[in-house]
């Protein structure tokens, strides 16, 4: 599979908000009461997540936009309601976000270095307790459109300079669309994006 997207929060649409995902990632991930099994593979009904050690991955949009074709404005619609979603529950939950100049040659963080090598573009962060809440969204410097987004569970240290480790463990924070629709079994994904949560009352 190609491309796919969460589907965003759209009008009677039943959805997995952005408060919704903020809401779980809190609960889920962050919670140190809570131990998160890495063999799990979805965060909610319909939204993808991925373990790279001491990292989670959300997969929320990919679009690899191919050379020649035109880009999916479903896909960037989605794209950047979710964005927007996501980015409005985290500062209403946790402040506003820290957003590091991901062009700075002499970035001090593993993570954030890896950020780059990735091909990430802007990482909007906020602390959540001892872990961060990364958005991430790839793709060429803008005004070139987005090409993928994901939502990163990360230890706070990776991003705060204060709290940063002696040593940063090895990282691969590469991912695909594929990936996500691998660990969801296949069904929860598609050309038409991931399937819709049934929960509508619980919209964030």
């Amino acid at each position: 599979m190609l491309e796919g997207a969460v589907v965003s929060f759209s009008g009677d649409t039943l959805v997995a908000s952005g408060g919704r995902i903020i809401e779980e990632a809190d609960l889920q991930l962050v919670d140190p009461d809570v131990q998160a099994d890495p063999s799990r593979s979805r965060l909610l009904d319909g939204v993808p997540l991925l373990a790279r050690g001491d990292a989670w991955i959300i997969p929320l949009m990919w679009n690899p936009l191919t050379e020649g074709q035109p880009v999916d404005g479903e896909l960037s619609r989605r794209g950047s309601e979710l964005w927007s979603s996501i980015r409005a529950w985290a500062e209403y939950a946790h402040g506003v976000p820290i957003i590091p100049d991901l062009e700075d040659p002499d970035l001090w963080s593993a993570y954030l270095r890896e950020l780059v090598s990735t091909g990430a573009r802007r990482a909007d962060w906020w602390g959540s307790k001892d872990a961060a809440l990364v958005l991430v969204v790839y793709g060429d410097p803008i005004p070139a459109p987005v090409r993928a987004m994901a939502l990163h569970v990360v230890p706070i240290g990776w991003v705060s300079e204060r709290r940063a480790p002696k040593r940063f463990p090895p990282m691969d924070l590469a991912w695909s669309w594929a990936d996500a629709v691998e660990v969801a079994g296949g069904g929860a994904a598609g050309p038409d994006n991931l399937k819709r949560t049934q929960d509508e009352g619980r919209d964030g």
